[in-house]
């Protein structure tokens, strides 16, 4: 697994870093391949899928100041002509198929699609063991995603802190 110490490389294609010297960290966990990491600005987790050909980095991040989840899957097959660029992605888990619009990226492990989803893909994710993509409708690879089950509760609750942590000293939230 590449080190996610200080930060989560994904963040930073959308502005957003964790580092440790400026962010109160509210979770730093790793679990059977996976690693969650969350502050009160942003909440990551972050495995990878090793391929004959280089690894596959896979980020779920969740940015409180958007209420978003967002997917990045990072990829050495990914040209650097993708940046800038947007493409349909699907993601399948088992039965359910969440098709969004995916960004090219740069990321500090090189190109990568992200893209936002809706709440629900949490809880899809949550429930299933494999993961199938389709970028443009082209077969991008199947995944043996077992991911541990209370990592993606803790994820849920990182994610539900740090929406939370928004309006501390306010005194309403919208």
């Amino acid at each position: 697994m590449r080190k996610l110490l200080p930060a989560i490389p994904a963040l930073a294609a959308f502005g957003l870093s964790i580092a440790p010297a400026t962010a109160k960290f509210t979770a730093d966990i790793q679990k059977d391949g996976w690693r969650l990491l969350g502050t009160t600005e942003a909440c990551g987790l972050h495995t990878t899928f090793e391929t004959k050909e280089h690894p596959i980095y896979l980020d779920i991040l969740y940015l409180p100041e958007k209420d978003k989840f967002n997917f990045v899957l990072t990829s050495k097959q990914y040209s650097k002509t993708i940046i800038g660029r947007a493409f349909w992605m699907t993601v399948t888990f088992d039965n359910t198929r969440t098709r969004f619009r995916a960004y090219g990226i740069e990321t500090e492990d090189g190109p990568a699609l992200g893209g936002y989803v809706g709440a629900n893909f949490l809880k899809d994710f949550a429930g299933t063991r494999k993961m199938e993509l389709e970028v443009e409708g082209a077969k991008f690879g199947i995944f043996n995603i077992d991911q541990p089950r209370d990592l993606v509760a803790e994820f849920a609750k990182c994610a539900d802190d740090a929406w939370k942590a928004q309006f501390d000293g306010r005194t309403s939230m919208p």
